[in-house]
């Protein structure tokens, strides 16, 4: 019955009532058996509120539901609410033996114990999702991304060497791969555009159109997927794409970034994104954005030796020289600092510092530097310079870094960027984390004059802000 429910259309609140107990009836079903039913509907129509609002009432006691349980505490991880879903978790008996036996559970427990950053209860929820279910795919590919960024590497190649067997072609899987420095995850990354939930990664208005195999003389439209770090990322093969095609070339993107890359790439046309339509003019073929390195292959040194491929267009380049000569003294070491992203992404609080944390470092560190971010706390000391509000578009950022000697951030578009313009860039970044960076080394292959920086531990800050500060110190010494 919950899967009639998952195809029905949106309908008004009447009509679904009377709906709901057509099937109630054919079921037997009573009066809370409709409630349920509704949950489920209101959840597969996307309403993730009212979903919670009903299931919200069979998390506990007596009532105990599992599927509802479940798909409440989904709900709230798909929503970023990642501490309304800890606390359905521990609302439950740990004892329950109908969770102990449920590979869904521990799935889900291990979801959102990540999203918490609360990695030393990860372990015990990836043994278990392993005993119940050691050879279904899904749960294979959870774990893998669970092992890498556990630092558990035997384990990690076990679980490949698993996928690999059972024939396993997904997205995070491909992601895995590049993590542990396979280059078949750039062509299995290719999976994304045919799989079932390929509307959350690309534009969905897209996906039923002819898709780019590499023809000439064609319009062509790159629509743009994940974030803006990632659009600066791939920028560095827009010369190369307009000189594959010989054809007109649009890129879909940020409307942020749009007029730092007209600068950058008068040869492309870029619109800004209008997700779920097709952007306006003719498009005979389509690609993704992320698609452009597996097209072009991996950034060897032939697109390292082109860094910087990006510049600042010169009405800002005049207004930031100006005003940071205002915001900083003659012969000081000028250092812009971004130590969170995101709120809203699913590694935040993994990539991300405590403000009160990096504060703390700065003003020990007796220097004053400026924010590169978009938003200031309340509690920002007075040697944390703001101009987030003249920081109107990505052409304003790249021109404050260009001022700068070194940016010190964490892993957001502020990375990229400041890679992308050559600028000396000390990357913060947590333990096991994300595919681009690679599992260790203080160098990346995307940006030669970024250094990396790596938590020793998983949690653990203090260290990395030691390092940097360490090499800010001297800096100033040379």
């Amino acid at each position: 019955m919950v899967e009639e429910i998952r195809g029905l259309p949106k309908m008004q609140e009447k009509d679904l009532e009377l709906r709901l107990q057509a099937c109630a009836e054919q079921a037997g079903w009573n009066l809370t058996e409709q409630e349920k039913l509704k949950a489920y509907y209101y959840y597969y129509c996307g309403d993730l509120a009212r979903a919670v609002a009903i299931a919200g009432r069979y998390v506990r006691g007596e009532s105990f539901d599992l599927g509802l349980f479940l798909m409440c505490a989904i709900a709230l991880y798909q929503n970023a609410q990642w501490d309304d879903a800890l606390r359905i978790l521990r609302g439950v008996p740990e004892n329950n033996a109908e969770l102990q036996s449920s590979r869904d559970y521990w799935v889900t427990r291990a979801q959102i114990l990540q999203a918490c950053n609360l990695m030393h209860e990860l372990p015990e929820a990836l043994d278990r999702m392993l005993e119940l279910a050691s050879q279904n795919s899904w749960v294979l590919e959870n774990a893998l991304s669970m092992s890498i960024e556990l630092g558990q590497a035997r384990r990690a190649q076990d679980i490949v060497e698993k996928l690999d067997a059972l024939g396993v072609r997904g997205y995070s899987f491909s992601l895995c791969l590049l993590a542990l420095g396979e280059d078949r995850g750039w062509e299995m990354m290719e999976c994304r555009y045919e799989m079932e939930e390929a509307a959350q990664y690309l534009n969905p208005a897209l996906l039923s159109l002819p898709r780019w195999r590499g023809e000439e003389n064609i319009s062509l439209l790159v629509s743009t997927e994940q974030g803006i770090g990632d659009a600066i990322q791939v920028a560095r093969y827009f010369p190369l794409l307009a000189q594959r095609t010989s054809g007109r070339v649009s890129v879909e993107i940020q409307s942020e970034l749009i007029d730092l890359f007209e600068v950058n790439f008068p040869e492309l046309d870029f619109l800004p994104c209008l997700r779920g339509k097709v952007p306006p003019g003719r498009h005979e073929r389509w690609l993704g954005l992320m698609s452009l390195p597996w097209v072009f292959g991996r950034p060897g040194e032939r697109y390292l030796s082109g860094i910087p491929y990006l510049r600042v267009p010169e009405a800002s380049a005049d207004y930031w020289h100006k005003r940071a000569s205002e915001l900083f003294s003659t012969g000081v070491t000028r250092v812009g600092v971004a130590w969170s992203g995101q709120p809203r992404h699913r590694a935040d609080r993994r990539r991300s510092i405590p403000s009160s944390q990096f504060f703390q470092y700065v003003q020990s560190s007796g220097r004053r530097v400026i924010s590169l971010q978009k938003f200031r706390p309340a509690s920002c000391p007075s040697c944390v310079l703001d101009c987030s509000d003249e920081l109107l578009t990505f052409a304003d950022t790249a021109a404050l870094i260009a001022q700068l000697d070194v940016v010190v951030t964490v892993d957001t578009s502020i990375v990229h960027l400041a890679g992308a313009l050559g600028k000396k860039c000390l990357l913060m970044l947590p333990y096991c984390y994300e595919w681009r960076w690679g599992a260790e080394g203080d160098r990346t292959q995307w940006y030669d004059s970024v250094m990396v920086i790596r938590q020793r531990s998983s949690g653990e800050w203090d260290s990395v802000l030691e390092s940097v500060f360490t090499e800010l110190d001297a800096m100033e010494v040379v």
